[in-house]
């Protein structure tokens, strides 16, 4: 067999793929190589949403991996991204994420009014329907109606009721000769 009479008629290796000047370029992270269809030559494809990679030359999808509950995809700058992540970051405190292939590459949600998170990288390991019920524990003045059942919704502590930190735990009575007007 004989060589190739031109520089284009190489074709790219695998980890590699054509650039924008019909170059063979190493793809980059966020990227991996895969088998143009109908061709004998390789092209770098972004990692799907909710997946990321920081290595360059990545060989298969099987390179990116799911962003983990608690956190988000970015690009190299630390920029939000949807597809060709190249690593993952986590959510700040009182925001939330789902991970995985529940996560669209979208940023945290927030935890909304009597909700916080104890810690930034939060998340709920469920699916897109799950909300800050779940992913969020009640804020102080808030609780469950049940201690630790983050099934229920937090709510304001009523008055002659209190709930110290940031916890699941249930409105309790102020102590015997004391008492709160306010809610919350």
């Amino acid at each position: 067999q004989s060589g190739a009479n031109s520089k284009e008629a190489c074709t790219c290796v695998l980890g590699y793929g054509r650039n924008a000047d019909n170059n063979c370029e190493e793809c980059g992270k966020g990227t991996y190589s895969v088998l143009n269809s109908g061709s004998t030559d390789y092209e770098c494809k972004d990692c799907a949403a909710g997946k990321w990679s920081n290595a360059s030359g990545a060989v298969g999808e099987g390179n990116c991996r799911w962003v983990q509950s608690g956190y988000f995809t970015v690009d190299d700058n630390g920029g939000s991204v949807n597809t060709g992540a190249t690593n993952e970051i986590k959510c700040p405190v009182d925001e939330f994420s789902h991970g995985g292939n529940e996560n669209d590459g979208s940023p945290c949600s927030s935890c909304g009014e009597g909700y916080t998170t104890t810690l930034g990288g939060e998340g709920v390991a469920a699916t897109k329907t799950s909300v800050a019920t779940t992913a969020c524990v009640c804020e102080a003045g808030w609780g469950r109606p049940t201690a630790g059942d983050d099934s229920q919704p937090c709510a304001k502590c009523p008055a002659g009721k209190y709930k110290t930190g940031h916890n699941d735990g249930s409105c309790i009575s102020c102590p015997a000769g004391k008492s709160s007007s306010s809610t919350g």
